[in-house]
Parts: C-alpha cells; sequence; structure tokens
C-alpha cells in the first residue's frame, strides 16, 4: 500500500468514526447485523442529530443518516 493510499485510508476512518461517515461504512455496519453495530449506528445518528425512534431498523438508520449528511450540503438557489 503507498503512502498515498494509507493517508486516504486514515482519513477515510477518521471520518467514519467522527462525524461524516460514508455509505459503505453505514451498510457495512447494517450488514454486520450484531448488537455492537446497531448501538454504532444510534450513536452516530444521535450525534448528527438525526430523529429516530428506538425501534428503527439499522438501514432505516443508515438511511436517515445518509439522507442527514447530503442535507448539510449547501444548495445553490438561483
Amino acid at each position: 500500500m503507498s503512502i498515498n493510499n494509507k493517508i486516504i485510508k486514515e482519513e477515510d476512518n477518521w471520518l467514519n468514526e467522527h462525524g461524516q461517515p460514508s455509505y459503505e461504512y453505514l451498510q457495512q455496519l447494517v450488514s454486520d447485523g450484531s448488537v455492537e453495530s446497531l448501538e454504532k449506528l444510534r450513536s452516530i445518528a444521535t450525534d448528527l442529530d438525526v430523529e429516530f425512534e428506538q425501534n428503527t431498523s439499522a438501514q432505516m438508520l443508515a438511511d436517515l443518516i445518509s439522507s442527514s449528511s447530503v442535507d448539510d450540503d449547501p444548495q445553490v438557489v438561483s
């Protein structure tokens, strides 16, 4: 692995763990299906102020988190 690829991987990991998770990362958590992964999704959702119910599925949490990240992008109004 080249130094640039290693740096990019480290940056992706940091973003996944600190507030801007990639869709791929969220889907890995969904696919894992463990209680720990569901708790991680809930933690991410809470950190991003995403509203959810206690019985919200892992896939729905991933979708809500993903859409909240897109909504944060500034939009140009003409």
